[in-house]
């Protein structure tokens, strides 16, 4: 099969790419090529040259033994999964607190999670805000994803506590004597 290569650019920190693909595409899988990297500017053109010279996709990569798997999280090679930030680091937030199965079935939140909530927006992974006939929310914990519900807080809604202590899912802005506000 007859193979071209086009010189993709690079820099020095992350390497040259070649794209290297199919000369008589046909629309298919895998017809968009395989991407090659190289150190410098300079084995990026040889190699391109080379390929379109030779028709053929040569690349061999010299396995170094001690040379950790590489694993792929977005446009970047990490060396281990230790490595690998969760989601809530690539979008720039912060983890929600844990909160254990016991405070969620008797609704005893403390107050900075339930300002961690309120502020975050979101539940970890064992609690879901879960809705009732009359559209007012409670917690529940989700007993292994049984329990339908959803772990971001609804909209114009927020935690607080009553006047004995107990969690609370309330409209925003919600005053009366027997509501108090955690974060006071």
């Amino acid at each position: 099969m007859a193979v071209e290569a086009i010189v993709m650019g690079g820099n020095s920190q992350k390497g040259y790419a070649v794209n290297v693909r199919n000369a008589n595409p046909k629309g298919m899988l895998g017809d968009a090529g395989v991407i090659r990297v190289f150190e410098t500017k300079e084995e990026a053109k040889a190699y391109a040259n080379l390929v379109n010279t030779t028709g053929q996709d040569v690349f061999v990569k010299n396995p170094i033994k001690d040379e950790p798997l590489q694993l792929h999280k977005g446009d970047e090679f990490v060396k281990t999964a230790k490595d690998i930030p969760d989601d809530n680091e690539l979008l720039g937030e912060t983890a929600p607190l844990e909160i254990s199965w016991a405070r969620t079935v008797f609704g005893r939140l403390t107050d900075e999670q339930i300002k961690a909530v309120n502020e975050g927006g979101k539940l970890p992974e064992n609690v879901r805000f879960v809705r009732t006939i009359d559209g007012t929310y409670y917690l529940s914990p989700a007993y292994g994803g049984l329990v339908t519900g959803t772990r971001t807080l609804p909209e114009g809604f927020e935690l607080k506590k009553n006047v004995l202590g107990f969690t609370v899912v309330v409209p925003k802005d919600t005053e009366g004597i027997f509501i108090k506000d955690a974060a006071a």
